[in-house]
């Protein structure tokens, strides 16, 4: 039998779905991102179960995540994942930058956008002193063509690994692509097979950023990924900032099925002040060690 509940965070809201009449039962996740998802939470929460439209994703991640866990092994390949530095004021981010390395990742994916010039200062400042360090630079779908078009050169200065959704349109996505001295990742420009398809078949574009809770069905994911790697593109798996309990189904999923041998996007839970399941414990020296999802906090949950 499959239970609804639903979860309400300081920061975060989402619906939990718990399989089996006695413990220990199986439980997943579908958590809508405000801003960013196509679907709501009402949207879910009235949904029948024998049936979820495409327009659900993160229902139908949800739905995939108890079938799958059914068939997971009993242990997992430790992941490489990127440690997340967000944008804010120069010193903080230098801060937890300095931080992730001192912790061992060897990734680190910095938000860009709010104040470039002194960004770029930063960049050159940690890449002259952690030579090792991979950096991402995510925009965030700020910029427009030109302006990212003319960052370019500059953003280059500091060899990131990819510059990350800098542009909202696909299609300006693709042409920056075209031109730039750096790899080019699409985030928000793929949610769908037929997104990935399109990005693909025009071939500029290098690396995917696959939420497989915005994209839904697992077996969509794993799909999109066997198509980027007929045509030498890689990708990365990050989560959508839902709970523990998601974020656990996403590096189980990753484990399983991704190739590791770039850094995921999985190392978010220390956004939230309260969760339903702690993952700090699982990440050591800038990788992900998952496990079966176990006890969860029933405290925050609400019964439908």
């Amino acid at each position: 039998m499959i239970t609804r509940l639903r979860f309400a965070l300081p920061k975060r809201d989402g619906l939990l779905l718990r399989y089996g009449l006695t413990e220990p039962f199986l439980w997943s996740e579908a958590s809508p991102l405000p801003g960013f998802s196509t679907e709501s939470l009402a949207d879910i929460l009235t949904a029948p179960l024998s049936s979820i439209p495409a327009s659900l994703p993160s229902l139908r991640f949800a739905l995939d995540g108890l079938r799958f866990q059914q068939a997971l092994p009993a242990s997992f390949s430790a992941v490489p994942v990127n440690a997340l530095i967000p944008s804010g004021d120069i010193p903080s981010m230098r801060a937890s930058a300095e931080a992730a390395i001192a912790g061992g990742f060897r990734t680190l994916k910095i938000k860009i956008g709010r104040d470039i010039d002194a960004e770029i200062e930063l960049l050159s400042t940690l890449a002259s002193l952690h030579p090792h360090i991979k950096f991402r630079l995510d925009a965030n779908a700020r910029l427009s063509l030109r302006q990212a078009t003319e960052l370019l050169p500059r953003l280059a200065s500091v060899n990131p690994e990819y510059l990350e959704q800098p542009v909202a349109s696909t299609d300006d996505l693709m042409a920056l692509a075209r031109i730039s001295p750096i790899p080019i990742a699409a985030d928000e420009s793929v949610r769908t097979i037929d997104d990935a398809q399109r990005l693909l078949a025009d071939g500029a574009v290098k690396v995917l950023i696959l939420k497989p809770m915005m994209i839904g069905y697992w077996s969509d994911v794993i799909r999109i990924m066997e198509l980027s790697f007929a045509k030498n593109v890689a990708c990365v798996i990050t989560t959508s900032l839902e709970s523990g309990i998601g974020r656990r189904l996403t590096a189980m999923f990753t484990s399983t099925y991704a190739p590791l041998i770039h850094a995921h996007g999985l190392a978010t839970g220390f956004i939230h002040d309260t969760d339903l399941l702690r993952d700090d414990h699982l990440i050591h020296d800038g990788f992900y060690h998952p496990e079966p999802i176990g006890d969860i906090r029933t405290d925050l949950l609400h019964s439908l």
